[in-house]
């Protein structure tokens, strides 16, 4: 599993990076220009992510716009609905407005912070990156 953890706090990003890592390649942004820029580049050489974990509140592209962005690369590059990245974001913003914008925007999972091992494994699973 291909994996891409967009998290402007380094504790948090280590973190995830870490535990993913267990599970494949592992690569890390800490603002939505640079995750953005990480989707195109994968998109381009053709290794695309499987898994996005990503922060809303972040410095210059916060995360509900990197995730619209990377779902027009995908449109832009022809990705099918089945090769799409699966996004999970993770934030500690739990209010109703900023889950259904996420879930607008085309997120596949919203977690609220602080993130466990066994519930984001849970979400992995439950979105088919592991048997």
């Amino acid at each position: 599993m291909k994996c891409l953890v967009v998290e402007d706090d380094v504790v948090s990003n280590k973190i995830l990076n870490s535990f993913l890592n267990y599970f494949g390649e592992c690569t890390v942004a800490y603002d939505g220009d640079e995750a953005v820029e990480a989707y195109h580049n994968a998109l381009r050489l053709n290794e695309p992510f499987d898994l996005i974990c990503m922060d809303i509140m972040m410095p210059r592209v916060d995360g509900h716009e990197a995730l619209a962005q990377i779902r027009e690369l995908e449109q832009q590059h022809n990705v099918s609905e089945e090769q799409k990245a699966k996004i999970i974001m993770t934030t500690c913003m739990d209010e109703e407005d900023d889950i259904r914008q996420a879930f607008r925007f085309g997120c596949n999972a919203y977690m609220v912070k602080p993130i466990h091992q066994q519930s984001l494994l849970k979400e992995i699973e439950k979105l088919g990156l592991l048997k």
